[in-house]
């Protein structure tokens, strides 16, 4: 089993079309990509923002967040 460390980005998606608020989360290079229906667990991580980065372990298929980081932590990875 494969443990790998990397940052996600947590942002939510709004629009005409959309009946339910959506949140994407996705790594940087793509191998993690989530969209899903923003719940209110992760409607109270995010708070008032609609974009936040987030450290985080892969474990084979368990995805642990590991706790908040900033941006620049996000850009080191492209």
């Amino acid at each position: 089993m494969t443990v790998e460390d990397m940052v996600l980005k947590f942002e939510t998606v709004k629009g005409s079309k959309r009946k339910l608020e959506m949140i994407t989360i996705h790594s940087q290079d793509r191998r993690v990509d989530i969209e899903k229906p923003l719940d209110d667990a992760t409607k109270d991580m995010l708070g008032n923002r609609f974009k936040a980065y987030f450290k985080a372990r892969l474990n084979g298929e368990k995805l642990v967040l590991l706790g908040e980081t900033t941006w620049n932590e996000w850009n080191k990875g492209r």
